[in-house]
């Protein structure tokens, strides 16, 4: 909120008869009755006492704040009450009459007045604020006021937008305090050297990681000032835009894309913020009525229209209404339906058409061998298609019920408003009564549960081959009959979508690529960020002619290798298919051709749970240890800061119907502004949607309420 260093009493201005303040910005009207009025609002900033209206100002400036209210003609001379609500880093606060900001919920039945049952002149000006501001950044202020006649809210739906920076300091000071440590040696330099990654692709930015922060100073400085249009295109590359090998570094929106952003604006060019183009892309664009989107969106997530008391709800309490209506309609089968289909579209796992959970290991569930080999020998002594029915059927529900399970996951944590991060965290599966009875499952049915009703519990019956296991191979069969089973039960491990079969198969592994494609997948999924655009794949003869293990020694492999690998040995314990420890006895999952080389050297050890010739498990530099070590990614991955923003990226497409814009590449192309400022509006609100989502609890309910409100479904 608005820091006080000097706090002067909130006055109540007589005016003339005359239109809003001159040379103030008009903001857009609306009403929380959603019908149309005429009254006109604008506030303004003005510094050390001048008399021009400003959008921005240095922190701890004398500034004052003014608003400006045209009351609808019909108001004027009534009474009523004055509102002004502020919203800063995530948060809305409320101006009070003591001259006090209090926190807002946003409820509009939870607002208190600046001014209290004041008389409504026909123009009139409150100041706001004056004194010195402390906190950096953007500030939105709108204003309002409730007639006594009517129940109607009139207010502001555009904020007033204020810029507070730090005044201009020196370029070389910034540089040595703020970029050298923390983003050229952390980030820039790691490529940008003389022996990296980044010389090869001819790059002319060159740092010295052995030279202090003056040299590299005079180093950038001087690229800088030798570009055309430099200040976008550095934030262009360093956001991973303009075809930059090192993807991104500094996502755009960021505390260091803004800390290179205030740099840059030091070298000179810079044309600061990009607040303004963030707003240009809805000036001009009404939201849709609060009914209208109700009935949208009740559409979409319930599958029918608003009841009338919901519709009533919405036309009393406006905006605030609509998310209450909205939470409380997502529930039944329609929503249930929803959520499977969006995270579907997210992972592809229906897509695997080859998914047979009896694949490659027979042994692991002995009532599922068990119950297969009944039915088949019923079909086969009997001959008819009742009984060939019967057992096609039990196959295609045991696999439909393997192939569903993490999406049910995803539903449940959804519909009964648990933490999202639930869904990699889960110590159970969703089970239906089959896939329940064939794996000595924990979860509880009502009576008469259908053969697809799904509910949580946990694999307790986990075998794995051992030395007294007999199977007999039988010719058509889907299945070897086990005529002994398995003596050794060990303890699945939950872990919430990554350890589900159905993921597994869905990105399975091979002697080569080592789990490298589940890591992809569960780093594009779940924390945004897209490995195969780190870094553009070499086309140097020699690079690609190394033997050498060139994921752990190539440049040219290992900036994207440096980050997958880690990741692909915390999936130490699934094989191919997705089966835990495959090998006999359950020691690990480590493919043949490695324990048993045909050529070359023979690395593995028995005891061995990874390979040796590629990085531990682990995450972002940090080492799994020995264990679980996929329930210990699920735990890094939940605590990490991208899994939230991921998470609204995982949702946007359901709600707004389109996928997440590109940052633009071709600075050169003549429509490259119009792209990076709509880009950059959708970043804005992600970030926005992100922090919201934080706040929730990581309730996906909530989540999707705020896709529906924000501008990007309504406008």
């Amino acid at each position: 909120m608005l820091r006080r260093v000097a706090w002067i009493c909130l006055l109540l201005l007589a005016s003339p008869v005359w239109a809003v303040t001159s040379g103030l910005a008009v903001l857009a009207t609306g009403a929380t009755d959603n019908k149309s009025y005429s009254a006109k609002f604008a506030i303004g900033l003005t510094v050390d006492g001048g008399n021009s209206w400003q959008s921005s100002a240095n922190l701890n400036q004398t500034i004052t704040i003014k608003a400006s209210l045209d009351p609808d003609p019909a108001h004027v001379g009534q009474k009523g009450d004055v509102f002004v609500v502020e919203w800063y880093a995530g948060k809305f606060t409320q101006l009070t009459s003591g001259g006090n900001w209090q926190a807002w919920s946003g409820n509009i039945a939870e607002l208190k007045p600046l001014l209290d049952d004041v008389v409504l002149g026909a123009t009139q000006e409150v100041t706001i604020y004056q004194g010195g501001i402390s906190t950096a950044g953007e500030h939105r202020l709108y204003v309002g006021y409730l007639p006594a006649s009517s129940t109607a809210l009139i207010y502001s739906t555009s904020p007033a937008i204020f810029q507070f920076k730090a005044a201009a300091v020196d370029p070389l000071t910034y540089f040595q305090t703020q970029v050298f440590d923390n983003i050229v040696l952390s980030k820039c330099s790691i490529c940008h050297n003389e022996s990296a990654t980044a010389v090869a692709a001819s790059s002319r930015l060159h740092f010295n990681k052995d030279a202090g922060s003056q040299p590299n100073y005079d180093i950038f400085a001087a690229f800088y000032k030798q570009l055309p249009d430099a200040y976008t295109y550095v934030l262009s590359k360093v956001s991973g835009g303009s075809a930059h090998g090192g993807s991104i570094q500094l996502p755009l929106g960021g505390t260091d894309y803004q800390t290179m952003a205030g740099f840059l604006d030091l070298l000179g060019g810079g044309t600061g913020t990009t607040t303004q183009s963030k707003q240009a892309l809805f000036d001009g664009v009404t939201n849709q009525i609060g009914t209208d989107t109700l009935r949208d969106a009740s559409l979409l997530l319930a599958g029918r229209l608003p009841t009338l008391d919901e519709t009533a709800t919405v036309t009393a309490d406006g905006d605030a209404g609509l998310k209450k209506v909205l939470i409380a309609l997502m529930q039944g089968p329609h929503f249930h339906k929803f959520l499977k289909d969006s995270a579907d579209d997210r992972l592809f796992l229906r897509g695997n058409e080859d998914f047979n959970l009896m694949d490659d290991c027979p042994t692991c569930f002995p009532p599922l061998n068990a119950q297969y080999w009944s039915l088949k020998d019923k079909s086969d002594q009997s001959g008819t298609a009742v009984d060939r029915g019967l057992l096609n059927l039990w196959v295609n529900q045991l696999n439909y019920s393997a192939v569903e399970s993490p999406l049910e996951l995803i539903a449940y944590v959804a519909e009964n408003n648990k933490p999202y991060s639930e869904i990699l965290t889960a110590d159970y599966d969703m089970l239906t009564p089959l896939l329940n009875a064939v794996v000595g499952g924990t979860a509880v049915f009502a009576a008469g549960a259908s053969a697809v009703d799904f509910q949580p519990g946990r694999m307790k019956g986990y075998y794995l081959r051992d030395s007294t296991t007999v199977l007999q191979q039988v010719p058509g069969a889907a299945l070897p009959r086990m005529t002994t089973p398995p003596k050794l039960v060990i303890s699945y491990p939950h872990v919430g979508v990554l350890s589900s079969k159905s993921f597994l198969s869905r990105y399975p592994t091979t002697a080569t690529n080592r789990n490298r494609a589940r890591a992809r997948w569960t780093y594009y999924n779940f924390l945004g960020v897209d490995i195969e655009a780190l870094a553009k794949r070499t086309t140097d003869p020699v690079a690609l002619a190394d033997t050498n293990n060139p994921t752990m020694n190539n440049p040219a492999c290992t900036v994207c290798h440096s980050v997958v690998d880690p990741v692909a040995g915390t999936f130490q314990d699934f094989n191919d298919s997705g089966i835990y420890r495959s090998s006999n006895n359950g020691t690990d999952s480590l493919d043949r051709f490695y324990k048993s080389p045909q050529t070359g050297p023979k690395l593995y050890v028995n005891g061995d749970t990874w390979y040796r010739d590629m990085r531990v498990p682990g995450f972002e530099g940090a080492t799994a240890g020995s264990g679980n070590t996929l329930r210990w990614l699920a735990d890094q991955i939940v605590k990490d800061k991208r899994f939230a923003t991921a998470t609204v990226r995982f949702w946007w497409p359901a709600v707004i119907g389109a996928e997440i814009l590109k940052l633009p590449e071709a600075t050169e192309d003549a429509n490259y502004a119009a792209k990076l400022t709509a880009y950059e509006a959708q970043q804005s609100e992600i970030n926005a949607l992100t922090d919201k989502f934080v706040a929730s609890g990581l309730s996906v309910k909530t989540l999707l309420a705020d896709l529906v409100l924000s501008p990007w479904y309504r406008a």
